[in-house]
């Protein structure tokens, strides 16, 4: 089950973000340039990749970028607001085809079953003793008999 949502997902987004970022060879004078088709492909192969990996999160995090990148392109000049509009209306729809991936499980949250090291006693730390190691009671303070 899970294998064939991921096949779907990434099927969706494939269909639905590679032809539109690399224009389906269409020659339309809106077609994308070939610097926009050169930015957007990455993003592309990056969400249908995690969707395939079941990777949600990485598909979220590629879609988000892809949005970004288009959003630059924009204000760049790059592309027109109709081109833009067409491009975030594709990553909507694929979010929402990434909605049939599971959502990994949360951390743990059960405590940890380590112990923290057992401290040293005073008496037994090296630091602590005195020039002869610690004999004869001889703390660093001076010798006997002096």
């Amino acid at each position: 089950m899970r294998r064939a949502v991921a096949a779907l997902a990434a099927t969706v987004v494939g269909a639905a973000l590679v032809p539109a970022a690399t224009g389906c060879g269409r020659s339309d004078p809106d077609q994308p340039s070939r610097l926009v088709q050169d930015q957007l492909r990455p993003h592309t192969r990056q969400v249908r990749s995690a969707a395939l990996a079941r990777d949600r999160p990485g598909a979220e995090l590629a879609l988000s970028r892809f949005r970004t990148s288009v959003n630059d392109l924009h204000v760049q000049g790059h592309l027109n607001k109709d081109q833009a509009e067409r491009f975030l209306a594709l990553a909507a729809r694929v979010e929402a085809n990434l909605a049939l991936l599971p959502r990994p499980a949360p951390p743990s949250t059960q405590p940890s079953t380590q112990r923290p090291p057992t401290p040293v006693p005073p008496e037994d730390r090296e630091e602590d003793r005195g020039e002869d190691g610690g004999k004869n009671g001889n703390k660093g303070k001076g010798r006997e008999g002096d």
